[in-house]
């Protein structure tokens, strides 16, 4: 694989990442070579690829990335005894100077040492010939003098601190960062706008109301449904060209703004794992990651290298503890929505935008029109329900690559009148609001958001027994059935709309629950994790 990097010659790098290094044309079935690989290591610490070697400094006299090794210290001054004579040459055979002036003495000096085990240069010649100290040298408060001073303080903008040098836990982490890092990089792709996306805008949103707790900025891609919406709500993005799922200058980027400060990453989905594990290993930052989905992992990769993976349910946490991940890196976090907002929300006009009668019954189900959503199940109960509730109507909110499925097998049963596919809406709330009941047909579930908002809203709720989705309606608060039934399902939604005393059962069941999944919740759950993960970095 190759690695990403402005190497390639990418022109979204030198236009998104200006300070990353000068690119290189591009190779056919190119391969990076050892000398890229080293610049690559040394961008994020800041140096110009200009300065020369000796003048790089780095924390404790060392690269960051290698831990320091102990060397003896050399014996000075009356400690080495010997008498001093130009290296090359016996005593006693010592080369006159042959009226050259300082010539000969000059190039002498830079071949000696003097008394006090220094190696001297060729402007203390005349002296070391003499056996003399280099009266540059000779006084001590000259020699604090000059070890104070380094190049770090002749260039204080060129040389950072970095987050990686010698932490035994995290490798390459400087000793001095110890404290819990007030900066987090989030990074998220967010080139589509589903649960997931809103989770990290809501999270967002809650920690910028926390500036003198943490700092953030968002990695994601520019112009995407999440890039606006941040930026709506004053959150820091810093926008790529993310088009492809291993961007360089994605990774430029994030590796940038992990080095300005000792910093924290969390990734919020596949893509963005692979691009924070790879900048954490370049800089040595912790990383975090959330895992959304109940799939098992196809390849652990990035994600048995994080620190620690937020498991936004008790079913995602099995799923990856089926897949080798440690119990102890490893946390559940639920998501959570914002309670006053999502009920502020005022139904839309959904029936009339339908043609539908004003008091009709109507179920409605947002989510992906992907496979594990199974809305073929949803169909099946539409079709069980349509002899004895003629009246009902579905609405399913979502795009996807099955729409076109679906669409030849609601003609297949004849429910073209019945079932609207709605495709992707701008305010799905709006749409959850204006329902009777709200149906969730998944196979497999993370969570499912979309099931707190509607009791958030006060809409009685038939699910499927899948994934996360119990945890959420535990209590009666909804009604479950198993995956793939569709004639229960169908049955659950029927008890909701035709007996009022198991809807007021479910609702009342619902306000008690929803609290447990508020904004604030999530967020503090979160931040537990980051000081966790920082304490634990410190402890170690």
């Amino acid at each position: 694989m190759l690695l990403p990097g402005g190497i390639f010659g990418n022109p979204e790098v030198t236009r998104d990442a200006p300070a990353f290094p000068r690119a290189r044309r591009a190779r056919p079935r190119g391969r990076l070579r050892w000398a890229e690989v080293r610049r690559l290591r040394l961008w994020p610490l800041g140096h110009d690829r200009h300065e020369p070697a000796a003048r790089r400094v780095h924390p404790a006299g060392e690269h960051p990335l290698h831990r320091p090794v102990e060397r003896p210290r050399r014996p000075s001054g009356a400690d080495r005894a010997g008498t001093v004579v130009p290296r090359g040459h016996r005593p006693g055979r010592q080369q006159p100077d042959r009226g050259s002036g300082g010539h000969a003495a000059r190039q002498a000096g830079a071949r000696v040492r003097g008394a006090g085990g220094e190696l001297r240069g060729r402007g203390a010649g005349r002296a070391a010939l003499r056996g003399e100290p280099d009266p540059r040298r000779a006084a001590p408060r000259h020699g604090e003098r000059r070890r104070e001073e380094s190049a770090a303080d002749r260039h204080p903008g060129r040389h950072r601190p970095v987050p990686g040098a010698d932490l035994p836990d995290l490798p390459g982490l400087a000793p001095e960062v110890t404290a819990l890092p007030r900066r987090i990089i989030h990074v998220a792709s967010g080139r589509e706008w589903r649960g997931g996306q809103n989770q990290v805008l809501l999270l967002a949103r809650a920690l910028a109301a926390r500036r003198d707790e943490v700092e953030q900025v968002v990695v994601t891609g520019r112009d995407t449904p999440l890039a606006r919406r941040l930026a709506a709500e004053s959150v820091p993005v810093a926008p790529v060209g993310w088009r492809a799922a291993l961007s360089p200058a994605a990774l430029a980027r994030t590796v940038r703004e992990t080095s300005r400060t000792p910093s924290l990453l969390h990734a919020h989905d596949a893509h963005a794992v692979t691009l924070a594990g790879l900048a954490a290993s370049l800089t040595r930052a912790p990383f975090v990651a959330t895992r959304r989905v109940d799939f098992p992992l196809h390849r652990r990769g990035f994600w048995a290298r994080a620190d620690r993976i937020i498991a936004i349910s008790d079913a995602v946490r099995a799923v990856l503890l089926a897949d080798g991940i440690p119990a102890d890196r490893i946390v559940r976090v639920h998501s959570g929505i914002d309670l006053d907002s999502v009920r502020s929300v005022r139904p839309g006009r959904i029936r009339e935008e339908l043609g539908l009668p004003e008091g009709g019954p109507l179920a409605v189900a947002v989510g992906a029109l992907v496979g594990h959503k199974d809305h073929a199940t949803l169909l099946a109960a539409a079709a069980a329900l349509a002899p004895s509730r003629p009246d009902l109507h579905w609405a399913v909110a979502g795009a996807g690559p099955l729409r076109g499925a679906l669409e030849a097998r609601i003609a297949e049963l004849r429910l073209g009148e019945r079932v609207h596919l709605l495709g992707q809406v701008e305010e799905p709330l709006r749409l959850v609001a204006a329902a009777d009941v709200f149906v969730m047909s998944s196979r497999e579930e993370g969570l499912g958001t979309s099931v707190l908002d509607a009791m958030a809203l006060d809409v009685p709720i038939a699910a499927t027994r899948a994934g996360g989705i119990p945890e959420m309606l535990e209590g009666g608060a909804g009604l479950l059935s198993p995956p793939g039934d569709g004639p229960a399902l169908a049955h659950s939604v029927d008890r909701l709309l035709g007996d009022p005393a198991v809807k007021a059962s479910v609702l009342q069941a619902a306000r008690l629950s929803v609290g447990r999944f508020a904004l604030h919740n999530m967020a503090e759950g979160v931040l537990a994790v980051y000081r966790s993960l920082m304490e634990a970095v410190e402890n170690k």
